[in-house]
């Protein structure tokens, strides 16, 4: 296996990231105007680069982050991996982010199996994350790839 290069970015932000809101994989907001600008800024900077591939989730954010961030790169494939997917708030979703302030300082405590209600855990995430990573590091055979995801 040769030397890969892995370029991880969050996507570009949201209403609802603007707006102090929980937004994870139960939500499916696009770009606002800001999110598009900061991706227009990331094209701009990582232009040349050369991604062989890029990767994103089954989230639109994730997705038109990387059609600006790739305009002058068309040929580049975008594979979609959904286990790269954000974390889920569950029934939280939506809600103002000071709603888990506790769960966080419970995380930062080191208790990482603690979630929102119907929620995922930081171990859950983890747990289907990075065997993804590993999984495209190990079977795919582009040497620069682009990740466009936000897992917490």
């Amino acid at each position: 296996m040769s030397c890969k290069q892995l370029y991880f970015v969050r996507h570009g932000e949201t209403a609802l990231n603007a707006s102090g809101c929980l937004q994870g994989s139960g939500t499916d907001d696009g770009l606002s105007a800001k999110g598009r600008h900061q991706a227009e800024f990331l094209r701009n900077s990582l232009e040349d680069v050369g991604f062989e591939l890029a990767i994103v989730t089954h989230l639109v954010r994730t997705k038109e982050t990387a059609m600006i961030v790739l305009e002058k790169h068309p040929d580049v494939p975008i594979l979609e991996v959904k286990e790269l997917g954000e974390i889920s708030w569950g029934i939280m979703e939506g809600q103002p982010n000071s709603i888990v302030q506790q769960l966080k300082q419970t995380w930062d405590d080191g208790n990482f199996d603690a979630a929102c209600p119907e929620g995922e855990s930081p171990l859950q995430v983890e747990s289907r994350a990075v065997p993804a990573i590993y999984s495209i590091i190990h079977s795919r055979p582009e040497t620069k790839i682009l990740f466009i995801c936000k897992v917490y």
